[in-house]
């Protein structure tokens, strides 16, 4: 009877081995499934930013792209404002009409998560945000939400000889497929980092467009003052 249990044991063994080591191919597979699709929506990011867009669209297409691949809740794209007195950082938001939206505005400072990560141009990622004294539980008493998983990532323009801070993304709630919401994994930092270098990006161009529109504007004013 001893030899006859110690040989099931051994089977047992061997069996729980079999199934862990599919379990952990099983699991690789997907991870490189997620490390794939996250990267085909970087690109898309792209491919949507190449077009001719102002900065307010960019909240709009920023978030719709983040939301989709990092498979979370909500984010919101906060811009740096320099002409504010203190400084700030500003995002549009849902407002409370329909397919319109609302400007919000908080302080560039470190008691926000936003202004934190802006400021100290760090990364931010927070199993639960309740856990952190800087993020504000305001919105979530007013509106009944319930934000837990958090990850914020600056956005920065390395482009030229100096680093410009541009702002920073933010997002909440990271969802499994079953609809639990967990905590960002790192493959999702880094795929939110690669979002917000294209982001800085597109914010740029869309800058640069909008100088060289009130430049055009002004010099055909001027021509037509002349006349």
């Amino acid at each position: 009877e001893v030899a006859a249990a110690c040989e099931y044991l051994r089977e047992l063994g061997g069996a729980l081995q079999s199934a862990l080591a599919k379990e952990r191919e099983r699991l690789w597979a997907l991870e490189a499934r997620e490390k794939q699709r996250q990267a085909e929506g970087v690109l898309e990011l792209v491919k949507c930013m190449t077009r001719e867009v102002d900065v307010t669209e960019l909240f709009g297409i920023a978030v719709a792209h983040i939301v989709t691949v990092l498979r979370c809740d909500r984010a919101t794209l906060f811009l740096k404002d320099p002409t504010t007195d203190p400084p700030t950082i500003w995002s549009m938001v849902p407002g409370p009409e329909p397919g319109k939206l609302l400007e919000i505005r908080v302080p560039l400072d470190g008691n926000s998560i936003s202004g934190a990560v802006v400021s100290t141009l760090k990364l931010l990622r927070l199993a639960d945000a309740y856990d952190d004294a800087r993020f504000n539980q305001a919105f979530d008493r007013k509106t009944g939400y319930r934000t837990r998983s958090l990850l914020c990532v600056p956005v920065v323009d390395e482009s030229g000889d100096e680093r410009t801070v541009l702002g920073c993304i933010q997002c909440l709630n990271k969802e499994t497929l079953e609809g639990r919401v967990v905590s960002f994994s790192d493959a999702d930092a880094a795929a939110a980092v690669s979002f917000a270098a294209v982001t800085a990006a597109a914010i740029q161009h869309a800058r640069m467009s909008d100088t060289a529109d009130e430049v055009v504007d002004a010099f055909i004013k001027s021509e037509l003052a002349g006349k």
